[in-house]
């Protein structure tokens, strides 16, 4: 329980807010430093791009209202299972799907498309942390009975698609810089 709690949750999230408050201390730094004012852009990819990510997914839990596997018959909980579109019933209201966890580690692809036109070294090192990141987490959650694989890969996916929109929306600013 410690490592999927403390180390895996808890130290997660905090990582999580570390990269976005790094990239935010060097956003501010831009002001100051010339050799930071071509990164703007970039930095700025990153920190909307987990904010939107995370937000998102977060409204998404409250509307697809879907119980964690933990409180589910059959899993050691008391809840019937319910189909992601059918009825709830009154009162049982849950907020496990799409993965929050796995969520944060995989908004990190903003960290691919805020450097894919600037290096591709970079861009591939941004890919391949986003994707330890989010199926570290994942795994950890899924470990733990908060979620099925299936909450994490739709995670995965909500987050791709969200920088993506993103970089499509800044590229010209991307390539300005």
């Amino acid at each position: 329980a410690f490592w999927a709690e403390n180390l895996l949750h808890t130290g997660g999230r905090n990582l999580i807010w570390a990269v976005v408050l790094a990239c935010t201390a060097l956003l501010v730094a831009s002001l100051r430093m010339a050799s930071l004012r071509r990164w703007r852009s970039s930095l700025m990819l990153v920190i909307v791009g987990i904010g939107v990510t995370s937000g998102l997914i977060g409204l998404l839990k409250q509307v697809t209202q879907v119980h964690c596997p933990w409180e589910l018959q059959g899993f050691g909980g008391t809840l019937q299972y319910v189909h992601l579109f059918a009825q709830r019933p009154a009162g049982a209201v849950g907020a496990c799907f799409p993965g929050a966890h796995s969520g944060s580690g995989f908004s990190l692809f903003a960290l691919y498309f805020a450097f894919r036109d600037r290096s591709r070294a970079l861009a591939r090192t941004g890919l391949i942390l986003a994707l330890l990141v989010g199926c570290t987490f994942a795994f950890g959650q899924e470990a733990r009975g908060a979620h099925f694989l299936s909450h994490d890969l739709w995670s995965a996916f909500i987050a791709w698609l969200t920088c993506l929109a993103l970089y499509t929306l800044a590229r010209r600013r991307l390539a300005a810089d």
